[in-house]
């Protein structure tokens, strides 16, 4: 049976698909449950809240990687196993959406969503610890684009294809088609070895249970997440309560961290380690910030155009397809120049273009109202933020320590998108207190200055000195 490891067709299609898995709840929760939160009249604060709520779980991903390197060469594959879970749960929740009225129930939606979104982060957390396991060194930047691509077709399908049919169907339609294609992407993991079986791989084993003990701090993340909600909501009007929602993806990442030592000491000393220079902390710190620009513009967008605007369906689900489109376009020439260019060079001059393009729209708002001017800045802006996130991926793996690459590499994806959760509700505000126009230029301006962390972040630096402890 040919291996995902020693064929290329193989590995690239896997690999997009299972990013095209992604993208598809994605697209949903970006354009669907969007404009269904603003057609039930929340505001942007609101809005933002919620979208908030719905990314928080990729934070998780910094307890997802120690629980994938803790786990031994099976015989089954050591990532594979966790890729079908994680599809198996994502369908499992977006049925569940079928079987909930998001008009009547909007909590247990967001609930679901939740769960969805958290078993979508396990999914991807052992997919890239996979391409890290797999992908040859010469071959990571045209993989990571093609990858990202997939990822931006599957927003489309879920974005623009889902609302036209939750527009022509209804939403239960949706969450069905969702829930079939999860299940028919899972058969590629399923049919397919990540590597040829060695001598030294060991049958599942009951030992294996063991590793439940990461539940823990799962649990101690929720129980802040709890605690905080209920103090929001004690907090009423009060001028603190709006900060509570912005705190909450900082908690639950600090809470993780306290949770780690107790159940992989051994894997958080590593960790430890690997921050023991100035690279890994810079592009930390980089996944932290360098998407706040466009980030905190995102949700909000989403009620401009369909609350304040008044864009129909069918122009949202339009724009949502030039948002993909571009995406894919985006994603490919950030690969290719990447390869070509360097890919801190690459970034750079990708949050460059993004930042003139948030100012553009600052500028622009007589133009807002046109249908037009919509689609061509969305198109010119998602191409470079596109092209900025397939960058990332190439830079994120190369500043990885390859003793416990799922990880670490899991540690920079979980800041990345933890910027998506602590930036939706401070857009929100911002654009609810002083205007749109506002929100973008000072997006404009943080997205500009962001560009300077990408300096200090050297792989040669980090390959250098990870050779040297082995």
């Amino acid at each position: 049976m040919p291996t995902l490891r020693d064929h290329q067709g193989l590995r690239l299609t896997t690999l997009s698909a299972l990013y095209f898995a992604q993208g598809v709840p994605w697209g949903f929760i970006s354009v669907g449950y969007a404009v269904l939160l603003a057609d039930l009249g929340l505001g942007a604060a609101e809005l933002g809240k919620a979208m908030g709520l719905a990314y928080l779980p990729w934070s998780f991903k910094i307890l997802w990687g120690p629980l994938l390197d803790a786990v031994p060469p099976l015989k089954i594959g050591r990532r594979r196993p966790f890729i079908l879970f994680a599809e198996l749960m994502m369908g499992v929740t977006l049925l569940g959406l079928f079987f909930t009225d998001p008009v009547k129930n909007l909590p247990m939606v967001s609930l679901l969503l939740f769960a969805h979104n958290t078993f979508a982060a396990l999914q991807d957390v052992a997919v890239d610890a996979m391409a890290v396991d797999i992908l040859p060194e010469d071959e990571r930047g045209r993989a990571n684009a093609l990858m990202w691509a997939g990822k931006s077709f599957g927003v489309v399908v879920g974005g623009s294809g889902g609302l036209l049919l939750a527009q022509a169907m209804g939403w239960g339609a949706l969450f069905l088609a969702m829930t079939v294609t999860m299940w028919l992407i899972a058969l590629f993991p399923l049919l397919l070895p990540e590597r040829p079986v060695e001598p030294d791989d060991q049958p599942v084993d009951a030992r294996l249970l063991k590793l439940g003990v990461f539940l823990g701090p799962f649990a101690l993340v929720g129980a802040v997440m709890y605690g905080l909600s209920v103090l929001e909501t004690q907090l009423g009007d009060h001028w603190a309560a709006p900060l509570i929602s912005v705190a909450q993806p900082f908690a639950a990442v600090g809470g993780a961290l306290l949770g780690w030592p107790l159940v992989d000491r051994d894997g958080f000393r590593q960790m430890r380690e690997s921050f023991s220079f100035a690279t890994p902390w810079w592009a930390l710190l980089a996944g932290v910030l360098a998407p706040a620009g466009y980030a905190m513009v995102g949700p909000a967008m989403s009620k401009l155009v369909r609350a304040d605007l008044g864009f129909s369906e069918a122009e949202i689900s339009t724009l949502a397809f030039v948002d993909a489109f571009a995406g894919v376009i985006g994603a490919l020439v950030g690969g290719w120049l990447a390869d070509r260019i360097g890919v801190r060079k690459a970034i750079g001059a990708a949050m460059g273009g993004i930042s003139v393009f948030l100012m553009v729209w600052a500028l622009s708002q007589p133009y807002w109202p046109l249908f037009a001017w919509l689609i061509a800045w969305t198109l010119l802006f998602q191409g470079l933020v596109n092209a900025y996130n397939a960058g990332t991926l190439g830079l994120y793996m190369s500043v990885s320590n390859p003793r416990i690459g799922a990880t670490h590499f899991s540690v920079y994806m979980a800041a990345t998108n933890l910027t998506y959760a602590w930036t939706a509700p401070v857009g929100g505000l911002v654009a609810d207190h002083y205007g749109f126009a506002t929100l973008f230029g000072v997006a404009a301006v943080v997205q500009v200055l962001t560009i300077v962390l990408l300096v200090p972040i050297d792989p040669a630096t980090a390959r250098a000195r990870w050779a040297t402890d082995r």
